[in-house]
């Protein structure tokens, strides 16, 4: 499209201009979401764990716990998140399906991903209004997930940095989503946003 050539003329001198490198053409794309994907949660083995942040750091229940600045999550299961907090990331370790619960939550990390995820399966469900902000990675994304991405939930949550999936972004029945997303002709996605709502 004639708009796109544009825009990505545009974006590559600005690019040019502002030092960066590695990116022959940028597209930006604003786009709709049809929800398409049911939520299966049945492999989610272990029972729930509420980790709240605030003037202390709260773990309460199996498989999370608190280290370095950063949440490390090396089990399965769900993990309800709420509070703010900027220290460091949501880093998840686990092989098996993990689904993280956004309750009024704001993350944040100036230095890296907000959510770090290396499980097979990474379940993002948001209830309330959270946010999650990040710049992890050569692409600058909030949330980096190795495998699979499912969007479920009935809050709002915007993902400031957009997510950078090694497999594929699912959206739960009940989910409608705005992307307003930036990336190259390779496929990656470069700083962006993600609205669900």
């Amino acid at each position: 499209m004639k708009i796109n050539r544009i825009i990505a003329a545009i974006a590559g001198i600005v690019c040019a201009l502002s030092g960066c490198d590695g990116f022959n053409s940028v597209d930006v794309y604003t786009v709709a979401v049809d929800p398409y994907v049911p939520a299966n949660e049945s492999d989610l083995r272990i029972g729930e764990c509420t980790i709240s942040f605030g003037e202390e750091v709260s773990v309460n229940g199996a498989g999370a716990w608190y280290k370095d600045n950063n949440i490390v999550i090396n089990k399965g299961g769900v993990y309800k998140i709420s509070g703010s907090y900027s220290g460091g990331c949501i880093d998840v370790t686990a092989d098996d399906p993990v689904k993280l619960v956004f309750e009024n939550a704001e993350i944040s990390n100036a230095d890296g991903f907000a959510v770090n995820s290396g499980s097979g399966k990474l379940i993002i469900s948001a209830e309330g209004m959270s946010s999650i902000t990040g710049c992890g990675g050569s692409n600058n994304n909030a949330v980096y997930s190795k495998g699979e991405t499912l969007i479920v939930g009935s809050g709002s949550l915007v993902i400031d940095g957009g997510i950078f999936s090694g497999k594929c972004i699912n959206f739960g029945r009940n989910v409608s989503t705005i992307c307003e997303m930036l990336h190259t002709d390779d496929g990656y996605m470069i700083p962006g946003k993600l609205l669900i709502n």
